[in-house]
């Protein structure tokens, strides 16, 4: 992350377009956890969305998972 906007790389296909919400669990930081709107795509792996508070560790870490919201049959995108 750099400042509130938090880079997402998935290992597979994310799928997600701007403007989708995507459901942050498990991040140990707590401050990348909640829903939040994708900003910005960069490709079909790397996602953006900005957080309301500056996380503290500069990468995510833990089990944490990544889910579109209202997305019918959409999975977690696992962590790379």
């Amino acid at each position: 992350s750099s400042g509130t906007t938090v880079t997402v790389v998935s290992a597979d296909a994310h799928n997600v377009t701007r403007d989708t919400l995507v459901d942050v669990r498990n991040v140990n930081d707590n401050a990348y956890n909640g829903v939040y709107q994708v900003t910005n795509v960069i490709d079909a792996y790397t996602f953006e969305y900005v957080c309301s508070t500056a996380p503290s560790d500069s990468v995510g870490s833990g089990q944490y998972t990544v889910t579109p919201v209202n997305s019918y049959g959409a999975p977690s995108l696992p962590s790379s």
